[in-house]
């Protein structure tokens, strides 16, 4: 959950059942002029908050629409730039398919001069190109898989937008102009519904809003965050925080009992010869792959390599039946793609960062959008009778 802000705790307190007893209460003593002069004065800043109750209703209301409107255009902005990088993927994978059909037909090509030379120089030259071609087909292999693990994570990621006509027509440059109008709006929102849970009046909020300079945005992240990622974000830190504070009670019992390092992770004794780890057929026949990409020897890539390695003429019973065929690798291969099976929620983009945040408060999402509108009217008409003005 997001850290709550002052206003916000504050607001939860006055909405609960024993600060509204309380208020009762007092409200009470006060009307049958039973009240103290200190139950008084707590009761006139109560009455004060509670007046403002029902605007921050209204705040809080209008805040989540603004998050909506802000998850909305982030959602357009992240595909576009997604979309953009997928492109870039599949001409990189293009490439990697052409460099990978390349040293197909040399491999092929040497394995057939090595079948009919009868010259040993000639045969010791080709199988040591063959062995650095093997390398390069290595290096190309480790990068396809690379290239086809970021492009599953983008099919995966990728999700059908269904968005209105105004948030398709934003330019990307306006889509990030949008997300970061909103953001200004809602720290209004925040300044605004924090005076109003300190009791002050719309008016009072109004002259302190005509001197509040909008926020310069300083954070690392090319965008505003949105509440969701905000509270993520918040969560992590607080797991990462938990295991450091386990690690050094951890660290800090290793040191007081000055136990061995060895002993405790083994639970044995450290000269104790230890069992000799098995390498895999994989590690044996490329230690560089297997060292970068451990997961190699267990997908599609890797099994490949391994059945190159065993028909390339170092092999000695495959140089005995001569090569007769190399494996490649499909490019056109079917991948896990749930793209399909997501939806995007129907939202509806409302442009909400146009209202009144006072009007908000004070009248209600519904009469601030009427004065919008209203307002708007007005507008244009004045365009129209400027411009007919000057065609005159």
């Amino acid at each position: 959950m997001e850290k709550k802000r002052n206003w916000e705790i504050q607001y939860e307190k006055y909405k609960d059942a024993t600060t509204q007893a309380r208020f009762g209460e007092l409200k009470n003593k006060f009307n049958s002029k039973t009240i103290t002069r200190e139950e008084n004065d707590e009761y006139q800043k109560m009455k004060k908050i509670m007046e403002n109750i029902p605007k921050v209703d209204n705040i809080k209301q209008y805040m989540e629409e603004l998050e909506t409107d802000l998850e909305i255009l982030k959602e357009e902005y992240q595909s576009r730039r997604k979309e953009q990088e997928q492109g870039n993927i599949d001409q990189k994978i293009s490439e990697n398919s052409a460099r990978r059909e390349k040293l197909v037909a040399r491999l092929k090509e040497n394995q057939e001069k090595i079948r009919q030379s009868k010259n040993d120089e000639e045969v010791e030259k080709l199988k040591k190109e063959n062995a650095s071609i093997e390398e390069e087909f290595g290096e190309i292999a480790a990068e396809y898989e690379e290239l086809q693990g970021k492009k599953t994570a983008h099919s995966q990621d990728t999700t059908t937008r269904e968005t209105n006509w105004s948030v398709h027509n934003y330019s990307t440059q306006q889509l990030k102009d949008k997300c970061f109008e909103i953001s200004t709006m809602l720290s209004k929102c925040n300044m605004v519904a924090s005076n109003l849970m300190k009791g002050l009046s719309i008016e009072s909020v109004r002259v302190k809003l005509e001197g509040w300079k909008d926020r310069k945005f300083t954070s690392k992240d090319p965008l505003p965050l949105t509440k969701k990622e905000r509270t993520e974000r918040q969560a992590k830190a607080q797991e990462q925080e938990k295991t450091q504070k386990i690690q050094e009670t951890n660290s800090g019992a290793g040191i007081k009992n000055n136990a061995d390092p060895i002993q405790v992770i083994h639970g044995a004794n450290p000269l104790q010869q230890q069992t000799p780890a098995v390498v895999s057929e994989f590690a044996k026949a490329f230690p560089r792959l297997a060292k970068r990409f451990p997961n190699m020897e267990n997908n599609f890539i890797g099994k490949v390599l391994l059945a190159v390695k065993k028909r390339l003429p170092n092999n000695k019973e495959v140089e005995e039946q001569g090569f007769t065929s190399l494996p490649t690798l499909d490019l056109d291969s079917d991948m896990d793609n749930n793209s399909n099976n997501q939806k995007s929620k129907r939202e509806a983009f409302k442009d909400y960062v146009k209202y009144d945040v006072l009007v908000v408060a004070d009248k209600g999402m519904e009469e601030a959008k009427a004065e919008s509108i209203k307002n708007r009217k007005e507008k244009l008409a004045k365009l129209k009778e400027s411009q007919e003005e000057k065609d005159r």
